[in-house]
């Protein structure tokens, strides 16, 4: 696999988790990226917020996805960046743990 090809693997892992947060949300097309996150896991009344956590906890998993988009998935979206193989599987696999809180019913 060519280097550009695991930068944009980690792109579309991360796009697919915010696409998925648009649609559960009924979010408008222009809230994206981490404005799109911290409007789903605000910690107080954010849609996609499991208030079955204490306050701490929710408001560490908004900062965790918010962070996992601004860290992983901007520079993906803004800039070439040089990965290789095994940060590109690091990425993707934050990807996986965070599609599975936004799609805990889907069966990956």
């Amino acid at each position: 696999m060519e280097k550009q090809e695991y930068e944009s693997a980690v792109l579309m892992a991360f796009k697919t988790i915010e696409i998925s947060i648009r649609d559960k949300i009924n979010a408008e097309p222009d809230e994206v990226g981490v404005r799109l996150i911290r409007k789903a896991f605000h910690p107080d009344n954010g849609p996609l917020t499991d208030f079955d956590l204490p306050k701490s906890e929710r408001e560490a998993f908004a900062h965790y996805i918010a962070g996992a988009f601004g860290y992983y998935k901007n520079p993906c979206s803004h800039r070439d960046v040089e990965l290789d193989f095994v940060e590109a599987f690091e990425r993707i696999v934050v990807a996986s743990d965070l599609l599975k809180k936004v799609e805990p019913e889907c069966p990956f």
